[in-house]
């Protein structure tokens, strides 16, 4: 029977036949640079959230007595772990087997790990390797028809962050206002058909959004335009579809998807215009009568208010409720980072970024359009891009005059707007430039409606 005990890192021996290696190591020193070649910069994100949050004290390392005299242990799961550990005390064990960058990164890490090291880890010790298989079996072959590790699906994700930091993503406010107000038949809510990313899709639609009545602001969260029975409408109808696997992911692939889609809604399962609420309404504040209970009539003849919420501040340099579809994975990253990379925390990071995300976009957009050679495009200025960029959404009646002439006012004046190419260069490469919070988002804000064009 296992026992959980404390072992002296220095004790704690890599597994030199670990599942992760193509062929056994011959020694630690061998194991320790075959397995960081495998992982690479997930080991050096791993030694970062070691020194940043210690151990996971959820997931123990399981080990055996070793058979030498020296009386130290085996690791058979949590090998990964053990390394980044032993890593952090001596970087230059696996500095051979990364990128001069991630070695770097695991020095600056060690130094910090230094000042507070850890002197040994709890760990599981069984008998032997025969009584440890069973447990690593199942935390490394899925879910084994519910024995193995469960993973949550994405809206299970999203519930635990709801309900964790208040904040439930606007796909998971749709979800819970089509489930609490039984808007499906039994079957469809009871189908396991995912839906999560499809609705995300629709979501990302300004002309979905329009089209059922509904609106995103910038604390993420959904307001309905309609009252309840004209709502529910569009939303059973979005929902039926998905749930019942009618339409799937090629069927909204595109933005041109998602507006054909949006177009095939019926007239009847759309909300009616004179019903139009004279402000938007958050959907869980609805007032409504369902087939299971019935609200007392209001005799006192006044309008029940509103609650009203206290809005956040927005910190990011995007808003969560920019529409932008960005498909290239890579820009898509650094497009994620700036809804969540606090601009009053980091601001020589998101001023950098945002530069970098913008030329990015245009080049994507001017390879895609065949605007410009390979040769040519690397060596031309980034304001001249931009012009081009801009001219050419002009002439296909995606952006009109007034915008194309402030996208030329980014590209060529050093002052009057945030958005200023002139400010980017300045970003990056003076010194004595500070960029201010407030000013980086005010330049996304200046930069939006041009970028979500070309991302169109």
């Amino acid at each position: 029977m296992q026992e959980v005990i404390e072992v002296p890192i220095s004790d704690l021996l890599l597994d030199d036949e670990n599942a992760r290696l193509l062929e056994p190591g011959s020694n630690q020193q061998t194991t320790a640079i075959l397995l960081a070649k495998d992982q690479g910069d997930k080991l050096v994100r791993l030694a970062q959230d070691i020194v940043e949050h210690g151990m996971d004290p959820l997931s123990l390392p399981a080990v055996v007595a070793s058979e030498d005299s020296m009386k130290r242990y085996k690791v058979l799961e949590g090998n990964r772990r053990i390394l980044a550990l032993k890593s952090l005390e001596t970087p230059a064990l696996v500095s051979a087997a990364l990128t001069p960058s991630l070695a770097k990164q695991l020095q600056v890490l060690s130094e910090r790990y230094i000042a507070n090291p850890l002197q040994s880890v709890p760990c599981a010790l069984f008998a032997d390797e025969a009584e440890a298989r069973h447990w690593i079996e199942l935390r490394h072959t899925g879910q084994n028809q519910g024995i193995g590790l469960v993973e949550w699906d994405s809206d299970a994700k999203n519930r635990y962050e709801a309900r964790h930091s208040g904040h439930r993503s606007p796909t998971g406010q749709l979800i819970d206002f089509v489930e609490t107000n039984h808007l499906l038949d039994a079957q469809l809510s009871q189908n396991s058909q995912k839906i999560t990313t499809n609705l995300e899709r629709l979501l990302s639609s300004p002309k979905f959004r329009d089209k059922v009545g509904i609106s995103v602001n910038h604390d993420r969260q959904v307001l309905s335009h309609f009252p309840f029975e004209e709502i529910k409408k569009p939303l059973t109808h979005v929902f039926n579809d998905l749930k019942s696997g009618r339409v799937t992911v090629p069927d909204l692939y595109s933005a041109k998807d998602r507006a054909n889609y949006t177009n095939s809604i019926p007239a009847n399962d759309l909300p009616s215009e004179s019903t139009r609420l004279d402000k938007p309404v958050p959907l869980d504040e609805l007032e409504y009568v369902t087939q299971a209970t019935t609200k007392p009539a209001n005799t006192t003849g006044t309008k029940k208010p509103i609650k009203q919420k206290v809005s956040q501040q927005r910190t990011a340099v995007i808003p969560r409720t920019a529409p932008l579809n960005v498909t290239e994975p890579r820009i898509n990253v650094i497009y994620t980072e700036l809804l969540s990379l606090s601009t009053d925390q980091y601001a020589n990071a998101s001023s950098v970024l945002l530069r970098v995300f913008l030329e990015l976009s245009i080049d994507h957009y001017i390879s895609i359009g065949n605007l410009m050679t390979e040769k040519v495009r690397i060596s031309t200025p980034l304001a001249k891009r931009i012009k081009v960029v801009s001219g050419d959404l002009l002439r296909k009646g995606l952006i009109d005059s007034q915008l194309e002439k402030v996208v030329q006012k980014v590209a060529d004046q050093p002052t009057g707007l945030a958005a200023s190419v002139v400010n980017f260069n300045q970003y990056v490469h003076n010194k004595y430039v500070f960029p201010k919070p407030s000013e980086i988002r005010l330049a996304w804000d200046e930069l939006q409606p041009f970028v979500e064009k070309i991302w169109l």
